[in-house]
């Protein structure tokens, strides 16, 4: 592919981003809403328009890792990031506007599919390549403190396997058991070798006796029966291969095999390797071509880029001087006209400027905001008195809004107005950023002639600019003060304000004893409630105890420069700070999209997601946010809000701890291990619990800060929201919560949770932190859980809550076929067999989660297993493996009964918001009409007591 073709995939990209601006301009085409306005026709706008950014959104990722003009690829990423933005805002509103009122996670878009000729795979989210490929830490101290991590975890730290180990389905047995074993075998062993001499002596018998007596044999001719012999397999093996190439055409087979056993010198087993077509390996290399091209491309501009800025401070630095002058001292002269006062700085200044750039009713919005801003300024600094009247109007509409709660008993039912829901449209910002996007292409790229330009190296016109931007930018700080200077000097030319200021300042001093008496009971008041705010502190000062007890066991005598690294040190040695061994992707999640989930939508039956939604919404809320920083300051501005945990619900095997290291493994991720299994064995006390849990979040901070995100992998989530105490009688239940919750470790979860709550911006640089906590769990209903928090701690504003399901009969067949062919076998040439079957497998292993099914495959067939079967298939022989081998190793495999995984569908059900309640209303319209009657008589009955 060349450049002219990305050239024209970016231009396409563009021209359909400007169609999604117009659309949702919200001056010019904002959304209607009417009385006659519907559920669906909102479901019907929202998902065309989510469908249209995906197409975008899969546009421009393939621009930016296949250009290697660098200016384009600045220009591609900054769009890219608010298409990203935007695709997470819409996926919170379909949320909101799902068909029928449902709040449902998942998006059931097969009509739409269907309507626009799509594919299910053109719904797909890609990942950007680039948060793997680009280390975008520059600044000193990330690279010191990065360099540390990297000498630490190579040291230290444990390493998580990418799969998991094989179950030891076997039983330990003692000796007299281990001897019957033998001896059994050893008795069969002599009596196969008996057999076989009776079998070699009645052979020499039969001989003996042809010999003595023989007979002709009519029609026996040796040189023709081995002609036969031969032309058979030969026939035979032609016809193989033809079979083979006819179905290779016709693409009804692959035309090599996926995978494949290698073994290399010093390797005690063979390694499975996948094979890779011709296409595929051309394409590879292509795109390493375009890689070094790229990375030789933006080290030129980079190094251009620097010249042409020292070249623009010598020439051009006196002519920007002197236009920043003009600028500044004709608004200073303004002012003084018009205020009637100088100007003390350039605030100002700057807030005229940029309303000057808005169109006037974005100055109108601007305004209005500001105003609403002195207005809430203004009512919060009104004194205590004003706070307790603010609280008691609190505490009074809670109480109110409790008390008609009770009374409708419906507080999950969709609104009878779709009036009565707010139909947030896109964050303004992320409008002007995408117009900005297509002007920028409109102005510069759309207009410019590279014919000349073949290797799409740097423009030097638009470099020559952009140098310019920089200067202008670096110098202005430094050039406002000295003019704000030089003015003031010139309005008060013997700096005599200053002097009168001073001696002012004397006469204070000089006053200051006499007042000091009656400032004394003001210092006393305010010592008293100086001593109120320590107690204020001190109830609640777990966070602060945390970091309290982190300088008193670890921090002792360390200077501040190495406090992140003994920290890291301290979470290597607890085991904390992990290392992810290659971790798999999340397109290993098997499966395909569900083509009817709409249907069973309809029907108002529960439709598990299948894998391609599951995939969709790990990466809308967990994969892009974590891996740019712009999408997650953007992702708390949305409608659905920060998303700082991920809870993953689902039978044993489905793909929890697959999902949590793909999402650590797709964004470069530090892996932190806080599962209580972990955490438990290594906790001395309760001061080193809350310790640890302090130095899991401030190290995960200050690497947020330097551009690196941080996972904190939370297995077996029941268990680290445990009951504080368990009141029994029963010594048996009493000892089974001490196995299932150490006391000490409540002091770490306390801590935790306090510090997931500063998860919030920073203060300097306005940056969310990029941190995902997230948590697996396979029995959310245990008896020892507390019920409120977990998983209370999931459902608040923003996290989110996923189930992984097991696999329905089309995955089934995906997962049986692919862990065959990872064994090096080809499901085609096994299919020979009669007795072997894939959709057998597949109906049979219902129930079976995806992993018990990799286990069962793995079970079945061995490294030795393996080389027999490939040359029994060589040779053109028939394998003999059967689907019974495959169910003999299922069979001691768990298995989740269809009353268990229907228990754990209800309680999904319960956790999506309204939806019992919806269903319930749905189910019987008459308690709706009933339900609206009595809030009107008690809206009533409220007016007459007034």
């Amino acid at each position: 592919m060349s450049h002219s073709y990305f050239n024209e995939k970016w231009q396409h990209a563009v021209e359909r981003l400007n169609e999604q601006v117009e659309i949702e301009n919200p001056e010019e085409n904002k959304l209607q809403l009417n009385g006659n306005t519907q559920w669906n026709d909102l479901w019907q706008h929202y998902t065309h328009l989510y469908i249209r950014y995906v197409q975008i959104f899969r546009q421009l990722e393939e621009c930016y890792d296949q250009m290697v003009h660098p200016q384009k690829r600045m220009d591609v990423k900054s769009g890219m990031k608010t298409v990203m933005a935007r695709l997470i805002m819409l996926k919170a509103q379909l949320k909101a506007f799902g068909y029928k009122g449902t709040k449902m996670e998942y998006l059931n878009l097969d009509e739409q599919i269907m309507d626009l000729k799509l594919l299910p795979q053109d719904l797909e989210i890609p990942i950007p390549r680039y948060f793997i490929d680009e280390d975008l830490i520059t600044l000193p101290d990330a690279v010191k403190a990065m360099y540390i991590l990297k000498r630490c975890m190579k040291l230290q730290a444990e390493t998580v396997p990418a799969e998991e180990a094989l179950p030891d389905l076997g039983h330990r047995m003692d000796r007299a058991e281990a001897i019957r074993i033998i001896q059994r075998n050893e008795r069969g062993r002599q009596g196969r070798l008996r057999a076989k001499m009776m079998r070699l002596y009645r052979l020499e018998e039969k001989k003996a006796q042809e010999a003595a007596n023989p007979k002709e044999e009519e029609g026996l001719d040796l040189k023709s029966a081995t002609t036969a012999l031969v032309l058979g397999h030969l026939g035979r093996s032609k016809v193989r291969k033809m079979r083979q190439r006819e179905l290779k055409f016709l693409g009804m087979r692959s035309p090599v095999k996926p995978f494949e056993r290698v073994k290399s010198e010093g390797e005690e087993k063979p390694r499975i390797v996948e094979i890779k077509s011709e296409a595929k390996k051309k394409m590879e290399e292509y795109r390493l071509q375009r890689k070094k091209q790229q990375a030789y491309n933006e080290r030129e501009f980079g190094q251009q880029l620097q010249a042409l800025q020292s070249k623009v401070k010598v020439s051009d630095i006196g002519e920007m001087k002197d236009e920043l002058w003009q600028e500044r001292y004709q608004w200073f002269v303004e002012q003084k006209r018009t205020t009637g006062k100088y100007p003390t700085n350039w605030t100002n200044f700057y807030r005229e400027k940029h309303l000057n750039s808005l169109t006037p009713e974005q100055k109108l919005k601007f305004l209005a905001k500001q105003e609403e801003e002195k207005k809430k300024a203004e009512a919060g600094g009104g004194g205590k008195k004003g706070k307790k009247g603010k609280k008691g109007k609190d505490k009074k509409d809670k109480k109110g809004k409790k008390k008609k709660g009770k009374k409708g008993k419906g507080g999950g039912e969709p609104p009878a107005s779709i009036l009565a829901v707010n139909p947030a449209g896109p964050v303004p910002e992320l409008v002007d950023l995408m117009h900005e996007t297509v002007t920028k292409y409109k102005s510069t790229w759309s207009t410019l002639d590279e014919t000349e330009n073949f290797n799409q190296g740097y423009d030097k016109g638009i470099a020559e600019e952009t140098a310019k931007r920089l200067v202008r930018a670096e110098i202005t700080p430094n050039w406002d003060d000295q003019l704000l200077a030089y003015l003031q000097n010139i309005v008060n030319p013997g700096g005599g304000g200053a002097k009168k200021a001073g001696k002012k300042g004397k006469k204070a001093k000089k006053g200051g004893k006499k007042t000091s008496k009656k400032e004394g009971g003001e210092k006393k008041k305010s010592s008293k409630g100086g001593s109120k705010s320590k107690k204020k502190k001190k109830a609640g000062g777990k966070s602060s105890k945390g970091k309290q007890y982190t300088e008193e066991l670890f921090l002792k005598d360390v200077p501040p420069e190495d406090h992140l690294m003994h920290m890291i040190k301290q979470l290597l040695q607890n085991g904390i700070l992990k290392k992810l061994e290659t971790p798999k992707p999340l397109n290993d999640l098997i499966g395909d999209a569900n083509l009817i989930g709409m249907h069973y939508q309809k029907q108002n039956a529960y439709n598990a997601p299948s894998m391609a939604q599951l995939r969709a919404c790990v990466t809308l809320h967990g994969i892009l946010p974590l891996g740019e920083q712009e999408v997650k300051n953007m992702q708390a501005k949305g409608p659905g809000g920060l998303c700082k945990a991920i809870l993953l619900a689902g039978p044993k095997g489905t793909g929890k701890t697959h999902i949590a290291k793909a999402i650590a493994g797709h964004t470069n991720a530090i892996w932190m291990d806080i599962s209580p299994t972990n955490i438990m064995p290594k906790i001395k006390n309760k001061k080193h619990a809350q310790a640890l849990a302090y130095m899991c979040f401030e190290v995960a901070r200050q690497f947020s800060e330097f551009g690196k995100p941080t996972v904190m992998y939370m297995d077996e989530a029941e268990r680290f929201f445990a009951k504080k105490k368990v009141v029994t009688k029963i010594a048996e239940t009493r000892a089974r919560f001490a196995r299932f919750c150490k006391q000490d470790f409540i002091g770490f979860k306390d801590i935790f949770v306090e510090e997931s709550k500063k998860l919030s911006a920073n203060k300097v640089t306005s940056n969310y932190p990029r941190v995902l906590i997230v948590g697996n769990t396979c029995k959310p209903n245990h008896e020892f859980t507390e019920k409120k928090e977990f998983p209370g701690f999931f459902k608040k504003t923003g996290n989110k809550l996923f189930f992984t399901p097991l696999p329905n009969y089309d995955t089934r067949l995906l997962i049986w076929k692919h862990y065959i062919n990872r064994a090096s076998l080809d499901s085609f040439d096994l299919s020979a067999n009669k007795k072997f079957s894939l959709s057998i497998l597949a109906h049979i292993s219902s129930g079976y989660s995806a992993g018990n099914i990799r286990n069962a495959v793995m079970i079945t067939l061995p490294d030795a297993k393996v080389e027999n079967i490939q040359k029994q298939v060589d040779v053109g022989r028939t394998p003999n493996l059967t689907t019974n081998d495959f169910v003999s190793a299922l069979s001691k495999l768990p298995f989740m009964f269809k009353e268990d995984y229907g228990s754990f569908v209800q309680y999904m059900i319960k956790q999506i918001p309204g939806e019992v309640d919806r269903r319930k209303l749905e189910a019987n319209p008459e308690a709706l009409k009933e339900q609206k009657k009595a809030g009107k008589k008690g809206k009533k009955g409220k007016k007459k007591k007034k």
